[in-house]
């Protein structure tokens, strides 16, 4: 069967698709999605789109050498691009920062058979947070709980952005299966917030009061309630 092993081939293979759509956006008119500005993710392919996956595809043959082997001749290899293509451009996986995060991880994967495209954006989204210093959603719940037992506890970057999509009275009164929900919640909120291009937020004076939640540290008793607290404690000690 023949193979497809010339790059020529494989922009020849991959604009075709784009040509091939009906509608194309223009790269003007295109969002793009990527770990500076991560807006709302194009549906339809660019020039630009074809590019960026025509370049992903010539690296992934050359990182996983099994590739030639599973798709082989050229309607084999049209089919597998175009997945690629829809993939990448759906998740917003099509920028060079992100394109490159992938390829990092590819390279480190060890794997011999290549990833799906579903798996490759997964690494670079993956590889983006991590640069962009975001917790896993396990490291966070324990961060929120380690918050929750020191109130005073300062929060920076996308963990601040998660203790403010918390409602701290609910967090104080729930059981701990409850935390990990409410965490998770925050945390699904802060990803979105971050893959849309937005700064995280920061706390303001109010926010952080809310925050720490004073209610449940007591306050001093003026002398009128000690003295009825005195009281009540000799009626009580009187009835025994």
């Amino acid at each position: 069967m023949q193979q497809i092993n010339s790059s020529a081939q494989l922009n020849s293979a991959i604009s075709s698709l784009v040509n091939s759509q009906s509608t194309t956006t223009t790269s003007a008119g295109s969002t793009k999605c990527n770990p500076n500005n991560h807006h709302s993710m194009p549906q339809q392919a660019t020039e630009q789109d074809a590019r960026a996956v025509s370049y992903v595809l010539s690296q992934i043959t050359t990182i996983f050498p099994k590739w030639r082997e599973l798709y082989q001749t050229p309607q084999e290899v049209n089919s597998v691009k175009k997945v690629w293509m829809q993939t990448l451009v759906e998740l917003g996986v099509t920028n060079k920062a992100l394109v490159e995060h992938g390829l990092r991880s590819a390279r480190a994967s060890g794997w011999v058979r290549p990833p799906s495209a579903g798996q490759f954006c997964n690494w670079a989204w993956d590889a983006a947070q991590k640069s962009a210093g975001i917790p896993t959603l396990a490291e966070a719940q324990s961060i929120i709980i380690r918050r929750l037992g020191r109130p005073t506890m300062s929060l920076t970057g996308a963990m601040n952005h998660i203790s403010l999509e918390l409602n701290w009275f609910e967090m104080r009164r729930a059981s701990g299966q409850r935390v990990n929900d409410l965490v998770a919640a925050a945390y699904d909120k802060m990803i979105a917030h971050w893959k849309s291009g937005r700064p995280f937020a920061e706390a303001v004076q109010g926010d952080m009061q809310a925050i720490e939640d004073h209610s449940h540290i007591a306050k001093p008793l003026t002398p009128k309630q000690r003295a009825m607290n005195k009281s009540k404690m000799q009626e009580i000690l009187g009835g025994l």
